[in-house]
């Protein structure tokens, strides 16, 4: 069980328990029963942990080691003060420890090192990592609920960095971002947050920072076409002049969500009818397929 308490959290293992103390987003220290403790360091402006200080409080006997990471700001490797390497990690491609060596006899004299993909703190009640804003899975590669930014942060809200954990990260357990300096993103992209879509098209343009590109039908009405990422496609049109019933989601304002495969262009996906239309929750064949302004987005 973990508690936030104004920067801090109180986690129970079996009949001990540990508190974590949180700089903002970050974790810099931690505390078993005021018996042992350690803090963490890390570079200005990222999450890439630069040291563990251990510490006991019974004994005047402080520690320093080193973090090694990998690309993505991942510890694979300690240090002792020396340069000498006293504990190794590999992990598969998304987060998960694979193989663990020790190269002193004193396994139990080294700290353990909770740290993971950057911005996460493993869990070992649970397995999971804790990733600020909600866990996640490294044995199923996604999040366990869902992604407090909507639409976002995508239209799968339980996947991590869009299935492409080599190339990017997610400290916040928000939203993918590349490997650089991005203190105070939370802020930002929680006020952006949104679950439905809103009644003016232009505020979604706002919302997901890209800006569209604005046709006519053939009915003269206003076309606009969103493209969030290189895989999803979002259109904003409606068809008055159409025959039929009035229906809604196809003659009144709607919008489309679309999807492809990775592999393909979207020319290439329209011509092996590889395009799929994001369906509302409700949805019954011939009714349309079109989200209307102040619908909950998919994943909501």
């Amino acid at each position: 069980m973990r508690l936030t308490l104004a920067g801090s959290t109180l986690k129970r293992c079996s009949n001990l328990f540990q508190t974590n103390l949180w700089q903002g987003s970050k974790l810099i220290a931690e505390t078993d029963n005021d018996k042992h403790w350690q803090s963490y360091l890390y570079e200005p402006d990222y999450y890439r942990p630069l040291a563990l200080v251990h510490g006991n409080a019974q004994q005047d006997n402080i520690k320093l080691y080193w973090y090694q990471n990998d690309h993505l700001g991942t510890p694979i490797a300690l240090t002792g003060s020396l340069g000498d390497t006293l504990y190794e990690c590999q992990y598969n491609a998304y987060g998960q420890i694979i193989n663990e060596t020790y190269h002193q006899d004193d396994i139990d004299s080294l700290p353990n090192n909770p740290l993971r993909f950057q911005g996460q703190y493993y869990d070992e009640e649970t397995g999971l990592h804790y990733n600020l804003n909600r866990y996640y899975d490294p044995f199923t590669g996604r999040y366990i609920t869902q992604d407090p930014l909507g639409i976002l942060g995508g239209l799968n809200s339980y996947q991590y960095v869009n299935g492409d954990p080599i190339n990017w990260i997610d400290p916040l357990g928000l939203i993918k971002v590349e490997n650089n300096g991005f203190e105070g993103i939370a802020e930002k992209e929680v006020t952006h947050a949104v679950t439905h879509f809103p009644k003016n098209p232009n505020d979604l343009s706002k919302i997901l920072e890209v800006e569209p590109k604005v046709t006519t039908t053939q009915h003269k009405t206003t076309r606009m076409v969103w493209e969030p990422n290189s895989n999803t496609r979002i259109r904003y049109e409606s068809h008055p002049g159409d025959s039929g019933i009035f229906n809604p989601r196809h003659h009144g304002e709607h919008y489309h969500i679309e999807i492809k495969p990775n592999n393909l262009t979207w020319n290439q996906a329209k011509r092996q009818n590889a395009i799929q239309k994001v369906k509302p929750e409700d949805y019954k064949l011939g009714h349309g397929t079109g989200f209307l302004p102040g619908e909950k987005h998919p994943g909501q």
